[in-house]
């Protein structure tokens, strides 16, 4: 009976961490992307200040 208990507790957690593994992989992502997208906004906005700059 606590064989089973442990068994199911343990079983649990293994789920759980595999779960957070996979949503820790999904927001590296998001935050990568974040990332990727942020900086090309700030160079397009360097680009067009730098090209306004020397009309």
């Amino acid at each position: 009976m606590i064989e089973k208990r442990w068994k199911a507790i343990a079983t649990k957690n293994k789920q759980q961490r595999q779960r957070a593994e996979h949503n820790n992989k999904i927001l590296k992502r998001m935050i990568t992307a974040q990332q990727i997208l942020g900086r090309s906004i700030l160079n397009g906005r360097l680009r067009s200040i730098s090209g306004s700059s020397n009309k």
